[in-house]
């Protein structure tokens, strides 16, 4: 229930943006812009209409994934990182358009970037309170050991990916998006490869 109530809060916390700003908008604001160059431009009050039903139908897909096995205490653990995500998101996704209207040369490859780090952080905060499960958490030979290997891979897992999305969110403070993209996919890759020398290292251990 406090899942489904965090969806929704991030809906109305979505809908309070626009009702504050919405007066401070231009009358026409923008709707499109293609790597030509040419932006289109739509009334205030459609993209206000538009961006609602774009956040409900995105709610709506997170709400579709929390009753997913929802029976199953692990999927119950890692659904409240899944909602924080989809409330996340729903909320950025306004805030971001509403920023970039107010101010068109806003960064939101950055904001992008920031929004992937806290993700990582997210899911790596619940991943060390699964517990010995076949659907959710990192599996892998090691994992499937025992409970004691189960739990030690998820918690070091946990914290690989926090680190890995507070040095992702560090990436945005990089000038060039290709650039930071570059090292998003180095750190990503020594995060998976720490992670499958720690298993190994506990395999050998058994």
């Amino acid at each position: 229930m406090k899942n489904v109530l965090l969806l929704v809060a991030s809906f109305f916390m979505s809908l309070i943006v626009w009702l504050s700003t919405y007066r401070s908008l231009p009358e026409k604001v923008i709707m499109h812009a293609n790597s030509g160059g040419i932006t289109d431009y739509a009334h205030k009050s459609f993209m206000f209409l538009m961006f609602m039903i774009i956040s409900l139908c995105v709610l709506v897909i997170f709400y579709a994934l929390l009753l997913i096995d929802r029976k199953n205490e692990n999927k119950q653990k890692m659904n409240t990182a899944f909602a924080m995500i989809g409330g996340l998101f729903v909320i950025g996704l306004n805030i971001v358009y509403i920023l970039n209207v107010r101010n068109e040369a806003l960064n939101t490859e950055r904001l992008f970037l920031i929004f992937v780090g806290c993700i990582f952080i997210i899911i790596g905060s619940f991943l060390s309170t699964v517990n010995y499960n076949s659907k959710v958490g990192v599996r892998n030979a090691a994992s499937f050991q025992n409970k004691k290997s189960w739990t030690q891979i998820q918690r070091f897992s946990g914290c690989a990916l926090i680190i890995c999305g507070i040095f992702i969110g560090f990436a945005a403070l990089i000038s060039s998006f290709l650039y930071a993209i570059l090292v998003i996919s180095l750190l990503i890759t020594a995060m998976l490869y720490s992670i499958q020398l720690y298993s190994n290292k506990l395999l050998k251990n058994e």
